[in-house]
């Protein structure tokens, strides 16, 4: 969370004597006027994940609702959910820019309408949804009407009762078809979770308007894949009902990876001098990917970073780190991509996952690990990377619990790999 972002809360709590208001009276009612006292409050509650929250909201299990245009709740509410973006038993399928269609580069998606256009007009959206007769509706910016709903308190483990009276939503797209009208959220940044209110809020504020279904989606598109997750409320009036009806990812280019292709790949690499950097410890690839993506439209400072992925300081430098260790970043100052980097994220998809997988196993133990596991038919255990890390001349890891959590990262780096095989 931003430092400036931090300063005008802890700035607030004091004025307002926040943290006893909400002890004693469990939430705590504050004005759009209040919080600009301190700073603009569309930048104060603009919390997509629970890694965004400002330290005295994280410290002491606190969120923030807005109840209208101009008026939010402070609370012990839970009000983000759990979300898990890979393509382990997950279907894939591949669908195809229509060839009229040239002012969408499947290489440059660069923004959520973006993404959301583009599964649109390939057919994505329709398939994932079961209605092929969709077209796009409402959008944008708008009022959520009236209504009440009831939510989880972390702090008393019971519910607490909200009334919205017409708070600002705003609506990535929404599709209607003959059967279902369809609420999308979309993001080109990889959370752990996500908050619910940004498809509670459009849910039963269109609810009230229509007598269709509503289908609610999640959609995050990165590294040429759009995963979908599709929602519902087991009970409209409770926010906290939300639950996981189904999960695809789709791509919008084949790319065939067989046995063979990375058998050769493995045989074919030239084993390089390990470089004196951290060893890596970034568990997600796919993470690793998207922050190239990023550095693609711009480069970054390090606390842009973590202001991004809501990362504590820690964080950012194993990915930057992770990155710098395949040659796809330098750091001077500014992030940016590399020569490499920048030919690798800018090439089409198959060719972009090829290169990177030559660039990892340009490193002797991810090269003897992917080999080892491919003649034994599963991936290796920690204990027999940890035995492969030891012969492979690594640089600055002196214990075994530092062994452990390097091949942690070992291990996630081949399953990514393993994972863009067909059968």
């Amino acid at each position: 969370m931003a430092t400036k972002i931090n300063d005008a809360w802890k700035k607030l709590f004091e004025k307002y004597d926040i943290l006893n208001k909400v002890k004693q009276n469990t939430m705590f009612e504050i004005s759009a006027e209040q919080i600009k006292e301190f700073r603009e409050p569309r930048l104060m509650t603009k919390f997509d994940s629970s890694f965004d929250l400002p330290e005295l909201f994280e410290k002491n299990n606190l969120s923030i609702l807005p109840i209208s245009s101009n008026k939010y709740i402070i609370s012990s509410n839970k009000i983000f959910n759990k979300l898990s973006i890979t393509s382990d038993n997950c279907n894939t399928y591949t669908y195809k820019i229509p060839p009229y269609i040239e002012s969408i580069n499947a290489n440059n998606i660069t923004s959520e309408s973006i993404a959301l256009n583009c599964a649109y007009i390939c057919g994505i959206l329709a398939d994932f949804i079961g209605d092929e007769d969709l077209v796009p509706t409402v959008s944008g910016k708008m009022g959520s009407d009236n209504f009440k709903f009831k939510i989880d308190n972390v702090i008393t483990a019971s519910k607490d009762e909200i009334e919205v009276n017409n708070s600002r939503i705003e609506i990535d797209g929404a599709y209607e078809g003959i059967n279902y009208l369809t609420i999308i959220e979309a993001k080109r940044k990889i959370t752990d979770d996500f908050i619910i209110r940004q498809l509670y809020y459009p849910f039963r504020a269109l609810s009230k308007k229509i007598d269709k279904a509503i289908k609610l989606i999640y959609l995050v598109y990165t590294n040429g894949v759009f995963s979908l997750f599709e929602y519902t409320f087991e009970d409209a009036d409770d926010y906290n009902s939300i639950k996981l009806l189904k999960q695809a990812n789709y791509t919008i280019e084949d790319f065939e990876l067989n046995i063979q292709t990375l058998t050769q790949l493995i045989e074919s690499s030239k084993i390089i001098k390990e470089p004196d950097l951290p060893f890596p410890q970034a568990n997600s690839f796919e993470r690793v990917i998207n922050l190239c993506e990023l550095l693609n439209s711009s480069n970054l400072e390090k606390e842009n970073v973590t202001e991004i992925y809501n990362f504590d300081s820690r964080q950012t430098d194993y990915y930057v780190n992770a990155c710098r260790y395949l040659g796809l970043v330098e750091q001077n100052g500014e992030i940016r991509l590399t020569k490499l980097g920048q030919k690798i994220i800018n090439a089409s998809f198959s060719k972009r996952h090829l290169l990177l997988i030559q660039q990892i196993l340009k490193h002797e133990v991810f090269n003897k690990v992917l080999s080892f596991s491919l003649e034994n038919g599963r991936i290796l255990g920690k204990e027999n990377i940890v035995n492969i890390m030891k012969i492979s001349n690594l640089y600055n890891i002196k214990s075994e619990e530092t062994y452990m959590r390097r091949a942690s990262t070992i291990k996630h780096w081949i399953n990514w790999i393993l994972s863009l095989l067909k059968e």
